[in-house]
């Protein structure tokens, strides 16, 4: 049996990781700008752009090209692992 000491320790650190991964999801999506350009929500397949808003990264480091044509779900989904890297808090689905 673990000890009382150890066990608070890692209680606090499983919850430190449950409240960062939390965090993590919290992941703005801004459809507005895509959605005036084309008259309707983002869906289908194309070559999609994003610019990730962030205040901890390098302004070169906000725009996502993904350079290849998938679904805008595969696009997002990707968008979303970048951002959480890049500790963006919003992103921003470019026309």
């Amino acid at each position: 049996m673990m000890e009382p000491e150890k066990r608070i320790k890692a209680r606090a650190h499983t919850t430190n990781e449950a409240l960062a991964s939390a965090h993590r999801m919290d992941i703005e999506v801004y459809t507005a700008r895509y959605e005036r350009e084309h008259g309707h929500k983002p869906h289908g397949r194309r070559f999609w752009r994003f610019t990730l808003v962030s205040s901890s990264v390098t302004a070169e480091d906000h725009f996502l090209d993904l350079g290849e044509q998938m679904t805008y779900s595969q696009a997002l989904a990707r968008a979303q692992e970048v951002a959480r890297l890049r500790d963006a808090g919003r992103i921003i689905v470019e026309p």
